[in-house]
């Protein structure tokens, strides 16, 4: 595993992947702030109370609310947006890596929407279900990480796997390498909570998934 990791990292300097990088950190960051700003907008403008105090107050709250919504949909909204550009990223990861591989099947538009969409609304889901665990000291940091460290793992083996593998053995591979590709989103996961990494870890993770695969393949 840490070779791959390495290996990952090494796949960033690709002048395509760090383009496709480039890219998807920027088309996120614009979308949160799109979003942002609309629901940041709709607080100014609703009068929740007429008692000015109590108003301030409720506005106050609801920006600090907003500030945490925000850095928790941080890594779910990079990552669906990532994910209409990923296929590209494992087409040229393993063009770099494994030249000798025959071209993968190529992932047709509207399904790279449909798997970004499916993926972006899960992890919200997921998380939105887990949030009240999420607030139990000493345990909410192994409950996200163990959370979304599953839904990475099974996301980007999936998003990698369609590429070389019919369903069937693709959820033999999947079940008989388990552990090590829950381990790869396990690290993912704690690298969602690195500040401005975290935009990375869509390219990274897929990057990063690409070696795993190949290992647990052979």
């Amino acid at each position: 595993m840490i070779g791959a990791f390495v290996s990952a990292l090494d796949d960033l300097r690709l002048p395509r992947v760090l383009s496709l990088l480039a890219l998807g950190a920027g088309l996120a960051l614009a979308l949160l702030a799109a979003l942002a700003g609309t629901i940041g907008w709709l607080i100014t403008s609703i009068e929740f109370v007429s008692f000015g105090w109590l108003e301030r107050v409720i506005d106050a709250t609801a920006y600090l609310g907003l500030a945490i919504l925000a850095l928790l949909l941080l890594p779910a909204v990079a990552g669906a947006v990532a994910g209409l550009l990923l296929e590209q990223v494992v087409g040229a990861v393993e063009r770099a890596n494994y030249p000798s591989l025959p071209a993968g099947r190529q992932q047709p538009l509207s399904e790279a929407v449909i798997q970004a969409l499916r993926f972006l609304g899960l992890m919200i889901a997921v998380n939105l279900l887990a949030l009240p665990l999420y607030l139990i000291p000493g345990f909410n940091l192994v409950i996200w990480l163990s959370v979304n460290g599953f839904l990475l793992a099974r996301e980007y083996y999936e998003l990698v796997a369609v590429r070389r593998l019919e369903p069937g053995p693709a959820r033999v591979l999947w079940r008989s390498n388990r552990l090590t590709l829950y381990l790869t989103g396990f690290v993912l996961a704690g690298l969602l909570l690195v500040p401005f990494f975290n935009l990375l870890v869509p390219v990274f993770g897929t990057a990063f998934m690409v070696h795993i695969f190949h290992r647990v393949l052979r």
